[in-house]
């Protein structure tokens, strides 16, 4: 009995030198939240993604897509999957107008209602009323803006499995679908109370995304970045009104915890709930980002570097932060139509190293076998803007992607055809008394330096025979590396 006693109590001192376990972290199993880092619609491009409940309870999930500029949605709706239920779309471009559009043919329910719905029957436009008319910014207000983006994935809380809502979650007819819909209407439940049948949410969510060059014969799968421990309470609301990645919640009434990969391993920090988006960003903060790469033109090589900061509206936007940019960035968010040079997000140490190691800057146009007096100073490196940005490495000639690249090294004199790029994020240019790019301190006034970032490499090859007939085209995917914490 003393023995049994002893091992409850030790237990009990370690549960309470542990404190709580649930904190906002990167998780490779089911997760709470979904970011997908790269949508694009054009005549040459579209989208696949996908998104599985690989939980045995129902549960409902926002859909957020987010446009490149300035992270304003421009489409919103609530899905609801039933156990190990899987729902696909595709993002693409109208034929006629080039117009891009959600489109589905998967009968799991939505709200509002997609593919059983009469007006739309599955295929929907993307939505430029957030940043046009009364609720223009500085941005340009037509729908091209909206072709490339990145799309958030929120689960919204489990259903009781013995309950109604499971029951018609679970059949996915017409008649089921209409039904849940429809509780959102004046006085009906949903309206008064959402969250009514709503159990915290379990996670298990899991994604995928296709990146599709039909022209091209060239397709590649976007790496999809999963959170887990994003909320320990429902939100399940109408999608209007939806929650946001800084509505995360916790088990303290006060403060929200993250674990961090660090350079000294995982960390805890801690950040007030009224900076709970700043227990996101934590997860997602970068010094700088790298990759190999090769735009050799015996291969039909290119090379494309797409950069998407998931949380970057939440200290940008002006309708949300009047008073000005929030750290780590700089500066609120601004368009200059004619340059695209706008927040500094790209810090002085950007460079290049080829096969051999030779460090070279970026603009450079010196190579590694030069040797002599000191080279004339390269020309400053580009800053870049926007939610979703893109750095295209592609020889002279090739044909643009349209991801509208905000940096082009297009010279191939200028780069090694092959080597290895590094992207820093500690210090924006031109901005040496701004200092350098920080999160704002957690509770124990900690520091993350960098941005808060997710980045994919897109590398294709091209093989041609004597006759201009493709033998073959070929792409890959990878997420750009990130370097821990100081």
């Amino acid at each position: 009995m003393i023995a049994l006693m002893r091992c409850v109590l030790l237990a009990v001192l370690l549960a309470l030198l542990a404190g709580p376990l649930a904190a906002v972290e990167v998780s490779v199993q089911g997760a709470q939240v979904l970011l997908f880092p790269l949508y694009h619609a054009s005549s040459e491009r579209s989208t696949l993604f996908a998104i599985e409940n690989r939980d045995s309870v129902p549960k409902a999930v926002l859909i957020r897509l987010r446009e490149q500029r300035n992270g304003r949605p421009v489409l919103t709706f609530n899905l609801y999957l039933g156990s190990h239920d899987l729902w696909t779309a595709a993002i693409a471009s109208d034929p006629t107008t080039e117009a891009p559009l959600l489109i589905t043919t998967d009968e799991s329910c939505t709200a509002p209602a997609l593919y059983r719905s009469e007006t739309y029957r599955g295929r929907i436009g993307l939505r430029p009323f957030e940043y046009s008319g009364a609720n223009r910014d500085t941005g340009p207000e037509d729908l091209a803006r909206a072709r490339v983006g990145f799309i958030e994935a929120i689960d919204l809380g489990a259903l009781d499995p013995a309950g109604e809502l499971a029951t018609l979650v679970n059949q996915q007819s017409a008649g089921t679908c209409g039904a849940l819909v429809a509780r959102f209407a004046p006085g009906a439940p949903w309206a008064v109370n959402a969250l009514a049948g709503f159990l915290p949410p379990r996670g298990g969510l899991s994604g995928f995304s296709t990146l599709i060059d039909v022209a091209a014969g060239t397709s590649w799968a976007i790496p999809v970045t999963s959170l887990a421990g994003f909320r320990d309470r429902p939100g399940h609301a109408d999608p209007a009104h939806g929650i946001t990645l800084a509505d995360a919640t916790g088990p303290d009434p006060d403060w929200l915890d993250a674990w961090v990969q660090t350079a000294q391993g995982r960390m805890r920090y801690q950040f007030p709930k009224s900076r709970a988006i700043d227990a996101i960003s934590a997860v997602l903060m970068s010094e700088s980002l790298t990759t190999q790469y090769t735009i050799e033109s015996e291969l039909g090589a290119q090379s494309e570097l797409v950069l998407s900061f998931p949380t970057k509206w939440a200290y940008t936007d002006q309708v949300l932060t009047p008073a000005g940019a929030i750290p780590p960035f700089q500066s609120l968010f601004q368009q200059n139509a004619a340059r695209f040079t706008v927040n500094g997000t790209v810090a002085d140490d950007d460079r290049i190293w080829s096969r051999a190691s030779c460090l070279l800057s970026v603009n450079s146009i010196w190579s590694c076998d030069d040797v002599g007096f000191l080279p004339p100073p390269s020309p400053p490196l580009p800053t870049l803007s926007g939610s979703v940005t893109s750095i295209s490495m592609n020889a002279t000639g090739a044909t643009p992607s349209g991801l509208i690249p905000e940096f082009r090294v297009q010279d191939r004199t200028s780069i090694p055809v092959r080597g290895r790029i590094s992207i820093g994020l500690r210090r924006p240019l031109d901005e040496e008394s701004a200092g350098p790019l920080e999160l704002r301190p957690d509770r124990q006034g900690r520091i993350l330096k960098g941005l808060p970032v997710l980045g994919v490499h897109l590398q294709s090859a091209r093989y041609d025979n004597a006759s201009s007939y493709w033998l073959g085209s070929y792409g890959i995917a990878r997420a750009l590396q990130p370097a821990g914490q100081e």
